[in-house]
């Protein structure tokens, strides 16, 4: 809202304050006025709106010119004097028919004193009139960029999309307060991305905001979730607040360690003349790292070469390359050794992380394979299959070994930790493992070589690809075909039948889920009992091989399953409901009736059709046409079976209209 002044404007709190000279002695005059109810927005048609004008004195007459906002078709306004020379205007606005989206409407407010009958009238306080213009929305907002805690120094970037009737007329600012109280607005960049086009006259705004985070000495202290809001205006006084998102401060602790692994040598340990590369993981970019690699070779290396990953990669942020080659290692024992990384961040606050071991091995023999077979002899496997292979390795230096396996060729989002390793008593190797159910493995997995790697305590690492697993991926040539099965039926369990591919099995599928397999003959037929439900029963299935490859399911039935009588209806009863009755014996006619507790008929309801089920909707009306009242009731029903005879019941009826 706008608020003015002869004098000028004071805004406080995301209002419009008015301050005026004091008017000649011996007249009333105005302290300023406040709009306070809308306060976020512009003034509607039909609503009740609150003014709060302060004058120098109480007791003044009070008297608000409502006729430039609604034409004075409102009213009549109520005014509440305090003691203190604060007044309250209560008013509820007109149609405003015919009149227009405006801002800066004048609210005249003239106070008279009655001991003098001297006048002033105030003309400072403006509104906006909005009744017909669709207010702003907010769609979405989020933080852009991967950083996981902002410290200072880093820049804050926020995506934010409203949906608007016209961009020319939106501004949008933030606010840091949260975490900056001292903020600023002017701080924070807004820029406007795009602007699209919608239906019905709407307009997409997609801005980005970006804040750099200031000095230490300026924020709140260390929070976690910290709120971030963004300030929607536009011209007609409407003002949105929304938390946009929230994020992670740090003011104090140093950088924290994620992990370290070395990526060359992967193979073996390192040697005088390699080039050893680390991956380095942190909580965060733009650290200062630095390695310490006198432990491996006395200090008689290189310099340490460190490259920040995010500089080139926003998706890598906090991910560090290390890169050192050794010097002569001056004939030191082969050995694991630890190499210190320390990082520091802007803040000069740093962390020494000691957890990573580089092996030093300038000579000692690796792992040997020595055989590897699976188990039970098999090379054919279907999902669900358990495999076991045998592996025996041996290490010339006696040193101690691990040993696992690899599957990713086969199933390509496989972790070593699916595939365990007992070592047995004998010093062979179990490594077990189940195959996944087919959808999982590899689209090109019907023949592959299983990766199994042996790695002693020095680093040295011994792959064997000998091992190969055949899977059958082709699934039988087509699905299952169901014969007829009837709509409805009061026996349980029920016969299937069908033709399939020879050579297959059918899976029998109720309501989507899995019930048992049965076999095929030699003339392509099958044939079997199923179990009911209650109700409805969506039967069907689809063919599988032997070793579980599957065709896609066949068409599916729908089978009505009455086990025994019942009349049922929701309570309370709402329009667009359904009364149900159900017979084993099969229902010809369904004659319901409904009275009020006077004994009144309010509607008759008749089916046209029977069967083992009948449904009859409730439209919610009466036989005249008119809704039925919420209540009581109570309902006749008459069910005239197949067998010739008739049921007869009168139940407690509870009507809703919602």
């Amino acid at each position: 809202m706008r608020i003015g002044t002869r004098m000028g404007r004071i805004v406080s709190a995301g209002l419009a304050v008015c301050a005026a000279a004091a008017a000649a002695t011996g007249t009333p005059a105005p302290q300023g006025s406040v709009l306070t109810r809308p306060a976020d927005r512009g003034i509607d048609a039909v609503e009740t709106i609150r003014i709060v004008t302060r004058w120098d004195a109480p007791g003044y007459e009070i008297a608000p010119d409502f006729g430039p906002l609604d034409g004075g078709s409102g009213g009549p306004a109520a005014i509440v004097d305090s003691s203190n020379g604060a007044y309250l205007i209560v008013y509820t606005t007109g149609t405003m028919a015919d009149s227009g989206e405006v801002a800066g409407i004048p609210v005249p407010i003239t106070a008279r004193d009655p001991a003098d009958g001297s006048t002033f009238t105030d003309t400072s306080l403006e509104v906006c009139r909005r009744h017909r213009s669709p207010v702003p929305e907010h769609r979405e907002s989020g933080l852009a960029g991967a950083i996981r805690r902002h410290q200072s120094g880093d820049t804050l970037r926020l995506v934010s999309t409203w949906r608007v009737a016209a961009a020319s007329g939106f501004t949008l600012s933030a606010d840091f307060t949260s975490f900056v109280p001292d903020f600023r607005a002017s701080e924070a960049t807004v820029d406007t991305l795009a602007v699209d086009t919608l239906d019905a006259g709407w307009e997409e705004i997609r801005y980005e905001v970006r804040y750099t985070v200031p000095g230490r000495s300026r924020l709140a202290g260390e929070a976690n979730a910290v709120p971030v809001h963004l300030i929607g205006r536009d011209t007609l006084c409407t003002e949105l607040r929304i938390e946009a998102a929230t994020f992670d401060v740090r003011t104090g602790p140093p950088p924290s360690p994620i992990e370290h692994r070395v990526v060359s040598p992967a193979d073996r340990g390192v040697r005088p003349g390699d080039t050893v590369e680390i991956h380095s993981r942190w909580d965060g970019g733009g650290y200062t790292l630095i390695a310490d690699f006198d432990a491996l070779d006395g200090g008689t290396g290189g310099s340490v070469a460190v490259f920040d990953s995010s500089a080139v990669d926003t998706a890598a942020i906090g991910s560090y390359l290390i890169r050192y080659t050794p010097g002569s290692m001056n004939g030191l024992p082969d050995a694991a050794v630890p190499v210190p990384i320390t990082a520091t961040d802007s803040l000069a606050d740093s962390f020494t992380d000691r957890s990573l071991e580089v092996c030093r091995n300038q000579g000692t023999p690796g792992p040997i394979h020595l055989e590897s077979v699976i188990r039970d002899g098999r090379t054919r496997f279907r999902g669900t299959d358990s495999l076991v292979v045998v592996s025996r390795w041996e290490s010339p230096a006696g040193l101690p070994l691990e040993v696992e396996a690899d599957y990713r060729r086969l199933v390509p989002e496989f972790g070593t930790d699916d595939a365990p390793v007992v070592r047995q008593e004998d010093g062979s190797f179990l490594v077990l493992y189940r195959i996944p159910p087919r959808e999982r493995l590899a689209p090109d997995a019907d023949s592959i070589r299983l990766t199994l790697l042996a790695r002693d305590s020095l680093c040295s690492v011994t792959r064997y690809d000998g091992i190969i697993i055949e899977l059958d991926t082709t699934p039988p040539a087509e699905s299952p075909t169901f014969d007829p099965l009837p709509a409805q039926t009061n026996t349980s369990p029920i016969r299937m039948s069908g033709t399939a591919p020879a050579a297959a099995r059918v899976a029998i599928q109720r309501n989507d889920t899995f019930q048992f397999t049965v076999e095929v003959d030699e003339d392509d037929r099958f044939e079997t009992l199923v179990d009911l439900v209650e109700g409805s029963n969506k039967l069907g299935g689809y063919a599988e091989d032997e070793v579980g490859n599957k065709t896609v399911p066949g068409s599916s039935q729908i089978v009505l399953y009455v086990a025994e009588a019942a009349f049922t209806y929701p309570t309370p009863l709402r329009p667009g409901d359904e009364i149900v009755a159900r017979d084993t014996a099969g229902i010809d006619a369904v004659d319901v009736e409904i009275y009020n507790l006077e004994g009144d008929l309010i509607r008759r309801i008749e089916s046209d059709g029977g069967g083992l089920e009948v449904r009859l909707a409730w439209s919610g009306l009466d036989r005249n046409g008119d809704r039925v009242q919420p209540g009581y009731y109570l309902m006749r029903t008459r069910r005239k079976l197949s067998t010739g005879t008739s049921v007869e019941e009168v139940l407690p009826l509870l009507v809703r209209s919602d």
